[in-house]
């Protein structure tokens, strides 16, 4: 029944828009599979090896001075945990072995204040809302 239907030519194998750039079907027991896509071309880009140097040297020094300006926050912040956590040296005045009893002052102040900062924060439900600025674009 099939074989007495008149049968439509073969059409021809059309290739997406812009496929020629990309270069010929591939074919696997006559039926196409798909498309050979060839790499970009690359440009050279021609960087000169004083301009080299010179980024070179430019990031060198930006990540030396960016160390440097580090190094007195970071003493600083020694300093901070140990009065923090009470890091005492070995007292010697008066007397050797004197007294150097830990008063955790700011660590009772800190705690104290971040504590009720939490709370206030935290405390009020939803933590934040949104609220449009500028008025809905009419379309």
């Amino acid at each position: 029944m099939l074989d007495d239907m008149p049968q439509e030519p073969a059409a021809e194998l059309q290739a997406p828009q812009g496929a020629e750039e990309l270069g010929p079907p591939v074919f696997e027991d006559e039926k196409p599979i798909g498309m050979v896509i060839k790499p970009p071309q690359r440009r050279k880009t021609l960087i000169k090896e004083e301009d080299k140097a010179k980024v070179v040297t430019s990031l060198l020094k930006r990540f030396n001075d960016d160390i440097q300006d580090r190094t007195e926050w970071a003493a600083n912040r020694i300093q901070r945990v140990a009065k923090y956590r009470g890091w005492r040296e070995i007292k010697t005045y008066p007397w050797d072995n004197a007294s150097n009893a830990h008063l955790p002052i700011i660590m009772t102040d800190v705690q104290r204040t971040e504590d009720t900062l939490h709370n206030a924060v935290l405390s009020t439900r939803p933590v934040m809302n949104a609220k449009a600025t500028d008025r809905p674009i009419q379309r």
